[in-house]
């Protein structure tokens, strides 16, 4: 005995199938594209958070270079006071040359190198061997 309406209803499941799969395969696309916009947002997000933790961090000093010692410090003058302070090991004190500029972290240790200061007082001093011009 077979229902006069199977066929019937068999071309409408057959139907609403076919609608089914359509929307599906719009929400995969649809997936697709906010996967891509989470993944764009995320990039924006990390190069944001890179740039608030850069903004936020404390100013460097300068100072000029003195002289260079073989525990790993260095005497430096910094804002008219003279200083012995720690060296980064990013930072070769061979490559250090008396009056050079240097930059300091916020706790006062030398972590770059910078070139000669171009402007700026020039006083002579006689100590030792050697004249220092700072």
């Amino acid at each position: 005995m077979t229902d006069p309406a199977l066929p019937s209803r068999v071309a409408s499941l057959e139907t609403a199938l076919t609608e089914v799969r359509g929307e599906l395969a719009a929400q995969k696309d649809h997936n697709q594209r906010l996967i891509s916009t989470l993944r764009d947002a995320r990039e924006q997000i990390v190069t944001l958070k890179a740039e608030v933790d850069r903004l936020a961090e404390p100013p460097s000093a300068f100072a000029t270079f003195l002289k260079g010692h073989d525990d790993g410090t260095a005497d430096i003058i910094s804002s008219g006071k003279k200083l012995r302070v720690a060296v980064s090991p990013a930072v070769s004190l061979d490559q250090l040359r008396r009056g050079q500029e240097v930059m300091l972290n916020e706790s006062m240790n030398v972590i770059d190198v910078r070139d000669f200061e171009d402007t700026g007082e020039i006083v002579i001093s006689r100590g030792g061997e050697e004249e220092i011009i700072v």
